[in-house]
This record gives C-alpha cells, sequence and structure tokens, in this order.
C-alpha cells in the first residue's frame, strides 16, 4: 500500500509540475503542424479535383454550412485559449496568437476533408472512421511509405497536451469560481471524473452516434 501512495503522490507532483510548465510544450507546435502538412504535401500528386464536384454542384451553400457545423466544434477550444490568455504577460498580444492559431487550424482541417474527398470520393471517405489516417496510409512517395505509426504518434502527444490543459482549467477555474486557493487540490477531483466519463464509452459507435445524440 505504501508503494502504491508513493507511485500515486510522484505521478500527481509530475502532473502538476507538467500543468505548471505547459509552455515547453509548444514547442511540439511545429511537430504537430509537419505531421498535418507532410501527408497533405506528399499526397497532392493523388488529388482528383473532379471528385469535389458532386459536393459543390450538387448542395446548395446552407446545404453545406449545415454540414460544416459538427466539425466547427474545435472552436470550443477557444475557451480554453481565453482562460490560458490571463496568465500572459500581456493578453492583448496574446490575443492575435490565439485567432491566427484558430484560422490556422481551421484551415488545415478544411484541406483535409477536402483532400480526403479528393482522393477517395464521397462515398468511401464518410464510411471512414479516421478518413485522414487512411490518407497517411495511402502515401507512397519513393522510400516514404507506412507513416501512419510516426503521425499517430504525434496526434498522441497533441492529445497528452490538450488533456492536460482541459484538466487545468477545470482544476484551476473551479477553484477560482469556490474561492479556494491551493487549486491543485481539485486535481484529485477532476482527473477521476474525467476517467469515469472516459469509459462510459464503450466503442467508437458510443462516443461518435449515441453521445452525439444525446
Amino acid at each position: 500500500m505504501a508503494v502504491n501512495k508513493t507511485s500515486i503522490n510522484s505521478s500527481m507532483a509530475h502532473l502538476m509540475e507538467m500543468l505548471e510548465d505547459e509552455s515547453k510544450a509548444a514547442l511540439l507546435g511545429p511537430l504537430i503542424l509537419l505531421g498535418i502538412m507532410v501527408p497533405l504535401l506528399l499526397n497532392i500528386s493523388q488529388i482528383q479535383l473532379n471528385n469535389l464536384q458532386p459536393i459543390i454542384m450538387d448542395n446548395t451553400l446552407s446545404v453545406l454550412l449545415q454540414g460544416a457545423l459538427p466539425t466547427a466544434s474545435f472552436l470550443g477550444d477557444n475557451i480554453l485559449l481565453m482562460m490560458i490568455l490571463s496568465f500572459v504577460a500581456d493578453p492583448r498580444k496574446g490575443v492575435k496568437g490565439a485567432i491566427l492559431g484558430s484560422v490556422i487550424a481551421g484551415l488545415f482541417t478544411l484541406l483535409s476533408a477536402m483532400q480526403c474527398i479528393a482522393i477517395f470520393l464521397y462515398s468511401t471517405a464518410s464510411r471512414q472512421t479516421y478518413p485522414f489516417l487512411n490518407l497517411v496510409r495511402f502515401i507512397s512517395f519513393g522510400f516514404l511509405q507506412n507513416l501512419d505509426a510516426v503521425v499517430v504518434a504525434i496526434w498522441i502527444m497533441g492529445i497528452f497536451i490538450k488533456v492536460s490543459l482541459y484538466l487545468f482549467a477545470a482544476s484551476y477555474g473551479t477553484a477560482k469560481w469556490l474561492g479556494i486557493k491551493r487549486w491543485r487540490s481539485f486535481i484529485f477531483i477532476a482527473a477521476p471524473i474525467a476517467i469515469i466519463l472516459s469509459m462510459l464509452p464503450r466503442n467508437f459507435v458510443d462516443s461518435s452516434i449515441l453521445f452525439r445524440k444525446l
């Protein structure tokens, strides 16, 4: 039991140090962008622009905008950016960076979706669970093949940073809301709740279809 408590305490201490020094994680930003840009560039020769015509020509602008609403959910991350800006020495300068980051993320999302459709066709891409991952597997550029493992590793690092930031925001924001100075204590509450919620979906269908209807 003592060993378990020691390991838990050391893990939580490491997590707190990581949350207090999230700025170092920004060094992974260019690496994450490369994980998106490289597959898009290497698959340019496979693009068939004619595959985009059925979507553009057979639908009205309102239909296209309705289809863009689900993918716009990533804009909810801007709430997290607004909270992090309060820790910047000059928040006004940080606003430009936050807006630029949101625009770049939206642009890469648009380009990735268009390239998946232009290569796989809408009928095929819409049935794929992770079309961008299949796009990476589709790369065949000389000796550059089987890059999906590298891209997945980069994604995992990005997800770890994002989850860490959300855990920090939930703990710090709740402590400030309740007027409690020791915000670190809320990590022991927010982390178990997040783990329990992550275990509710039994599979991809539950998380992507059933939870979306709730």
